[in-house]
């Protein structure tokens, strides 16, 4: 039963951040720096709500964490219950013109192009199962790689988690400058960099320097990735969004069965340097979209030169 009930919860967690995501894209003219403020919100749920569940599990009142998160949800449904029938109020008295609808559901999008998602699709799959990786393993890396007790080691989850929170306030309007494909290039060199620089360091305090460093330039990444791959890919905000997110799901759930099995099988600095190669691999499907994006703007600018 409380299996069945956490994936109903994972379902609707899932639902509730792809909704939110979409919906933030299409209103918002800032995409970049809405969606990073959004993940400083993520980040900072992350990092806080386990310490109120831990309050609760010490005190011996495990259950009123529970009940926090039922509150939560329940003045969440209640704000956008009453959002929604504002909107719908608005749209009716506005007249809201059943002619534009109509030329909306008459105007034929162009087909997603497979061979870019795809890519879209691998690196997102990397990029959350990296993060949940680093998450899941970062205290036991350390307990076991600097032998320190499991209570200091753990303060390196924290150190990660606030130097996301840091990394996203600033990453959307980083990534604005400078443009999105070389945001998204610098900050998976400087995670994979800084993960291998991980296992060569004797102090425990520089390896907290360094997961700092990594989470500051993984901070970003997922926000900035999906405002990327909707400016290449117009038009299909709902379903990008979507997959991307599904997709991150997923790798969230299977790269560290992988990496679990690396730490019980081989050792936490070759778990590291798997790690480190994923934030490379990453490199490589932003190479491959840059290929793909750079190869279809030629050809369009072929098919205008024809026509004119």
């Amino acid at each position: 039963m409380v299996i069945i009930l956490a994936v109903l919860n994972g379902c609707g967690f899932g639902m509730t951040q792809t909704a939110l995501g979409t919906y933030l894209l299409e209103i918002s003219d800032q995409a970049a720096v809405t969606m990073s403020r959004l993940e400083v919100a993520f980040g900072a749920g992350a990092l806080f709500m386990p310490m109120i569940s831990s309050v609760f599990i010490t005190q011996a009142g495990w259950e009123w964490s529970f009940g926090v998160i039922a509150v939560l949800a329940l003045v969440n449904l209640l704000f956008w219950s009453r959002k929604a029938m504002n909107a719908a109020a608005v749209v009716s008295s506005s007249g809201h013109s059943l002619s534009a609808t109509v030329v909306a559901i008459k105007t034929k999008k162009a087909p997603l192009p497979l061979a870019l998602l795809a890519y879209f699709i691998g690196f997102v799959f990397l990029y959350v199962g990296l993060e949940t990786s680093l998450i899941n393993f970062l205290p036991s890396i350390f307990s076991e790689h600097f032998a320190i007790h499991t209570s200091n080691a753990s303060l390196s989850v924290t150190l990660f988690w606030v130097a996301m929170i840091i990394g996203r306030f600033f990453s959307g309007y980083l990534a604005e400058r400078i443009k999105y494909n070389r945001f998204l290039l610098l900050s998976a060199l400087g995670a994979g960099l800084s993960l291998v620089c991980i296992p060569s360091v004797r102090h425990p305090i520089a390896a907290f320097a360094l997961v700092l460093l990594t989470g500051l330039f993984l901070s970003g990444i997922f926000a900035i990735l999906i405002v990327y791959a909707n400016s290449i890919i117009s038009g299909h905000t709902k379903q990008i969004t979507s997959i991307l997110i599904a997709c991150g799901g997923m790798g969230g759930a299977v790269l560290p069965l992988a990496i679990g099995w690396s730490m019980d099988r081989i050792s936490t600095s070759s778990t590291l340097i798997i790690l480190a190669a994923c934030s490379f691999l990453l490199l490589v499907c932003l190479y491959r979209i840059g290929r793909i994006v750079k190869s279809k703007a030629a050809e369009a600018a072929i098919k205008n030169n024809i026509n004119a």
